[in-house]
C-alpha cells in the first residue's frame, strides 16, 4: 500500500513539474513564461508566450553560448518576423519559417557587410569595402542581371557570371565616358559602342580577353 501511495505521489510531482515547464497542459494558450531550459545539451532561457506546451506567439530565447532570437514562434519553432543574433557577431533580421531563415530579410556581417534579399528573389549586397551589388544571386555568386557600383563611383549594369561582367552590359566611368556592348570575364570583349565625355560616339571592337 505504501509503495502504491509513494508511486502516486511521485507521478503527481512529475506531472506538476512538467506542467510548470509548459511541457504538458492544454489550458496554457496565451500564457507567458520566463524559464531556463536544457535540451539536447543546450542551455537556454525563454521568455514569451506558450500554447499547447510549446513556445508560441512572440518570444525571446537566449542560448548560453551567446546566440539569441527575438520574434515570432509557432509550434515551438521560429516562425514569422524575427531577429537572430549570432554569438560570433553576425545577425539576420527578417522572416523565418518552421525554425529556418527564409532569407527574405537583411543579413549583417561581422565586418559591416550588409546583404538584403527581397521577396522577388533579388539581392542587394553593400560591402564594407565601399562597393554595392544589386541583382540576381545564386550558388555561383553574382549571376544573371545585376548592377555593380564601384567604390570610385563607376557603374556596371548588365549580365553577370560568377561575379564578373559577362554578356551584354553598360559601363559608366566617373570621368563621364561610357561603354555599351559585350563583356567577357569582366572585360570589354567583342562589338561595342564607346561614348566619350564630350558626347562623341565611336563603334569599337575588342578582342577576346581571358583572365589567369
Amino acid at each position: 500500500m505504501k509503495t502504491l501511495l509513494w508511486s502516486i505521489v511521485l507521478v503527481c510531482v512529475i506531472i506538476c513539474a512538467l506542467f510548470s515547464l509548459g511541457v504538458i497542459g492544454g489550458g496554457d494558450a496565451g500564457r507567458v513564461v520566463q524559464k531556463e531550459y536544457a535540451a539536447a545539451g543546450l542551455e537556454y532561457t525563454y521568455t514569451g508566450g506558450i500554447s499547447g506546451g510549446r513556445f508560441s506567439g512572440m518570444g525571446d530565447i537566449v542560448f548560453s553560448y551567446g546566440d539569441r532570437y527575438e520574434g515570432g514562434f509557432s509550434n515551438g519553432r521560429f516562425d514569422g518576423s524575427g531577429i537572430f543574433t549570432s554569438g560570433s557577431g553576425w545577425s539576420y533580421e527578417g522572416l523565418f519559417s518552421e525554425g529556418l531563415m527564409t532569407g527574405e530579410g537583411v543579413f549583417y556581417g561581422v565586418n559591416g557587410d550588409v546583404l538584403i534579399k527581397s521577396a522577388d528573389e533579388l539581392f542587394e549586397f553593400i560591402s564594407s569595402a565601399g562597393w554595392v551589388y544589386s541583382g540576381s544571386f545564386n550558388e555561383w555568386g553574382q549571376t544573371g542581371a545585376g548592377r555593380f557600383v564601384f567604390p570610385d563611383g563607376a557603374v556596371y549594369e548588365g549580365a553577370f557570371t560568377r561575379g564578373l561582367a559577362d554578356g551584354f552590359g553598360v559601363f559608366s566611368a566617373p570621368g563621364g565616358w561610357s561603354y555599351e556592348g559585350n563583356f567577357k570575364n569582366g572585360l570589354f570583349s567583342g562589338d561595342g559602342k564607346l561614348t566619350n565625355s564630350d558626347g562623341t560616339v565611336k563603334n569599337v571592337v575588342f578582342g577576346d580577353f581571358t583572365r589567369d
